[in-house]
């Protein structure tokens, strides 16, 4: 089986912490999203592949 999904790596804020986290959010429906965490490798490699001209700005701590 095959879906396509559409999905995006995002940088967003925790509101619980106010610390700036990097996710993959999948958008399952218009009104569902689900939330993929990514490992500071993984993170690097989709910044590799994909592009992102933000890479600068993406900054992860050794902790997370």
């Amino acid at each position: 089986m095959k879906i396509d999904l559409p999905c995006k790596l995002e940088e967003r804020v925790s509101e619980k912490t106010g610390n700036p986290y990097i996710v993959v959010v999948i958008q399952l429906t218009p009104t569902y999203e689900k939330k993929l965490f990514l490992d500071p490798a993984e993170i690097e490699l989709a910044i590799m592949t994909y592009g992102n001209n933000h890479s600068q700005k993406i900054k992860m701590s050794n902790n997370q």
